[in-house]
C-alpha cells in the first residue's frame, strides 16, 4: 500500500516537471564549444552533437520524442548555404536527402530554427538554402550572412536574414558572457600544408615562425610568412617530443631538455 502511494506520488512529481521547448544544438567541431554551452540561458536545453555522428540524423532523432519543441537553435560552423553537423554537411544538394527528416523535426505550428553558422545565409546560394530550408520545416527561420562570434575577428551575434513570419525568438545565449568567446563560427580554410620529414608531436608559433616538434626529425624551424608557401629555415637534430618558446629561448624536450637560441636571432 506504502509502496503504491510512494510510486503515485513519483509519478504525479514527474508529470509537474516542465521540459524545455527551446534546444540549442551545439557542433562539437566549434572551437570552444565547452563555453558555448555554459553560456547558454538556463531555460534552454543543450545538446552536443559529436563530430564522429551524423548531425541531422540526431538532431532528427531527438525532436521525434520532443513534440513540444517551438525553438531549434544550430550552432555549428558554416559558409555560404552550408551548415556542417556532426560529420555531414546540410546544403542544397543535401536537402533533399534529409527532406523526410526535416519535416519531422516540428510538430507545433509557428516553430522557430535559428542558424548561427558563419555566412549561411550570404548571397544567392545562402538565401536560396535558408528558403528551401523554410520550405522542409514550416519554421521561422533567422540565419547569420556574416561571420558569427568575436568581434576582435570581425564576428557579431547578429542573424541578419530572416524567412518566413517574423522570428522574435532570442538568441540562446547571454550576449554579455559572449563577449569572452574568443572565436568565429567560420568553417577553416586550408591556406597552405608544410610536409615534416617526421611525425609531428607539437607545434608552437612565434611571430611568422613556426617550430614544431618533429619527433624522431628533431625540431623543425618553418617561416610561415607567406602561409601558402611555408620556407624552412633550420632544423635541429635529436628526438623532439614536445617544443615551447619563451623569449628568446626554444626548449625542446627530449630525453633531456635541450635549450638552444632561437633561429631568428640569425636571421
Amino acid at each position: 500500500m506504502l509502496q503504491s502511494a510512494m510510486q503515485a506520488q513519483f509519478i504525479e512529481s514527474l508529470s509537474q516537471i516542465k521540459l524545455s521547448s527551446k534546444i540549442v544544438f551545439i557542433d562539437a567541431g566549434v572551437e570552444n564549444y565547452q563555453s558555448l554551452m555554459t553560456q547558454s540561458l538556463p531555460d534552454i536545453e543543450v545538446i552536443l552533437i559529436p563530430t564522429n555522428r551524423d548531425g541531422i540524423e540526431q538532431i532528427t532523432e531527438v525532436l521525434r520524442h520532443r513534440q513540444d519543441i517551438d525553438t531549434v537553435h544550430l550552432v555549428s560552423h558554416g559558409s555560404p548555404g552550408c551548415l556542417y553537423l556532426g560529420n555531414t554537411q546540410l546544403n542544397l544538394e543535401t536537402l533533399n536527402k534529409y527532406g523526410n527528416s526535416l519535416k519531422q523535426w516540428f510538430s507545433v505550428t509557428n516553430p522557430n530554427l535559428l542558424l548561427y553558422g558563419c555566412n549561411v545565409a550570404a548571397g544567392n546560394v545562402g538565401k536560396e538554402f535558408v528558403k528551401k530550408l523554410h520550405q522542409l520545416t514550416e519554421a521561422n527561420i533567422r540565419a547569420s550572412a556574416t561571420p558569427t562570434g568575436n568581434a576582435k575577428l570581425g564576428g557579431n551575434w547578429e542573424l541578419e536574414v530572416t524567412v518566413g513570419a517574423n522570428c522574435l525568438s532570442s538568441l540562446a545565449f547571454n550576449l554579455e558572457s559572449l563577449k569572452d568567446y574568443s572565436s568565429v563560427l567560420l568553417t577553416p580554410v586550408l591556406v597552405g600544408t608544410y610536409d615534416t620529414p617526421g611525425y609531428a608531436r607539437n607545434v608552437q608559433v612565434v611571430n611568422n615562425l613556426a617550430y614544431v616538434a618533429d619527433y624522431r626529425s628533431g625540431l623543425q624551424i618553418i617561416d610561415i610568412t607567406n602561409p601558402a608557401s611555408p620556407v624552412l629555415k633550420g632544423t635541429y637534430s635529436g628526438n623532439a617530443w614536445n617544443v615551447q618558446v619563451v623569449g628568446n629561448l626554444a626548449y625542446v624536450k627530449e630525453l633531456i631538455i635541450l635549450l638552444m637560441r632561437l633561429w631568428m636571432c640569425k636571421w
